[in-house]
């Protein structure tokens, strides 16, 4: 028996889940790069494999407390924080289209994304939302987006503090 649960899907669509997929992975790299230099900046290559086991949300919690150590820079803690806002709320977004329950829905030419969740007060619940491949490509630029700041302007941030004056002590 051949099934194929992506076959009601339109190409357009399953194309945007792919580009969602490999620009999340892009974004998780950058930031793990990141945190690799800043963990072993003589050899970034030796922090990327302390970084290999870690979730995004776990290297962006470790990236930004190894951040603040190393600065007492409120310009660059700031931008942290706000690069560390925004890449979690991706993560929620990018999440809520991957670990879902997905049917096609023909008659809205749309995707319709499932979720079930079970809590304590309210017991299980269920939850639909429609999508669209125009919204996936949106969430997709926006990682684009995040990435790119954090490969050049996150990046520029480390340099600095990664710079030692000739008496060695950190630069802040």
């Amino acid at each position: 028996m051949n099934i194929n649960p992506t076959r009601e899907f339109p190409m357009e669509t399953l194309a945007a889940f792919g580009s969602l997929q490999i620009a999340f992975s892009q974004l998780e790299e950058s930031i793990k790069a990141l945190l690799g230099k800043l963990l072993l900046s003589w050899d970034p290559g030796a922090g990327q494999v302390v970084t290999s086991q870690l979730s995004i949300r776990e290297s962006l919690a470790l990236l930004g407390e190894l951040y603040k150590r190393r600065t007492k820079n409120p310009e660059l803690i700031r931008d942290l924080k706000a690069l560390t806002t925004e890449v979690n709320k991706i993560i929620q977004m990018r999440n809520d289209f991957t670990h879902a329950a997905l049917r096609w829905s023909p008659s809205a030419s749309a995707g319709i994304r499932l979720r079930y969740r079970v809590g304590k007060q309210k017991g299980q619940q269920r939850a639909s939302a429609l999508i669209t491949a125009a919204e996936i490509e949106a969430l997709v630029k926006r990682i684009s987006v995040v990435s790119n700041e954090t490969s050049f302007g996150l990046e520029a941030g480390i340099k600095v503090l990664l710079t030692r004056p000739p008496g060695g002590a950190w630069q802040v």
